[in-house]
């Protein structure tokens, strides 16, 4: 595993988000068929970037595309709630009480059962999405609540992405770049 470790490392080009994501995915890993797994996907993407006219760009994009957001693992509740996240501006900060409550009028908090707040449910999901280094939070000092997170503009694009391919969302009127 730690060969086939470093070998992915060294595919990352030493990229720091790519790192960061593959890290993230390695670390829900446990055998070495899922690290093989998560390898040969990752080689077949570098072996396809060559058809980019960015192709580190298109790499990163492609290693967090197939990363721990869209792993065949994770919850269908989880990356809807992700895909929401592409409703708010780039640069937004996104208060996570706020979220919660619109994840669950959204019926993207599939656990909530009425036992547990609406935040206590959301705070939940946030942790995983944290922990997966989709979202970067910061904490309450006092109280240790998520207060805000947001996106890395590259993740952003790949919630945009991923939100309209799946028809979760529309854009309307023009973009900027």
């Amino acid at each position: 595993m730690e060969e086939m470790g470093k070998d992915m490392i060294h595919q990352c080009g030493g990229l720091p988000l790519a790192l960061r994501v593959l890290g993230g995915l390695l670390a829900a890993k446990e055998t070495l068929e899922d690290w093989e797994r998560v390898s040969e996907n990752l080689m077949a993407h570098i072996l396809g970037r060559n058809k980019f006219k960015d192709s580190n760009k298109s790499f990163i994009h492609h290693v967090l595309c197939m990363s721990c957001l869209f792993d065949e693992d994770l919850l269908a509740c989880l990356k809807t709630c992700f895909l929401y996240l592409a409703h708010f501006p780039e640069d937004h900060t996104i208060y996570v009480e706020k979220l919660c409550y619109f994840w669950a009028v959204e019926g993207s908090l599939r656990d909530y059962s009425g036992g547990e707040s609406i935040r206590d449910v959301g705070d939940g999901y946030m942790e995983e999405l944290v922990r997966r280094n989709v979202v970067i939070s910061q904490r309450h000092v006092e109280t240790e609540r998520y207060e805000t997170c947001y996106l890395h503009d590259m993740m952003r694009e790949i919630c945009l992405t991923k939100a309209i391919e799946e028809s979760f969302l529309e854009i309307l009127g023009k973009r900027s770049p």
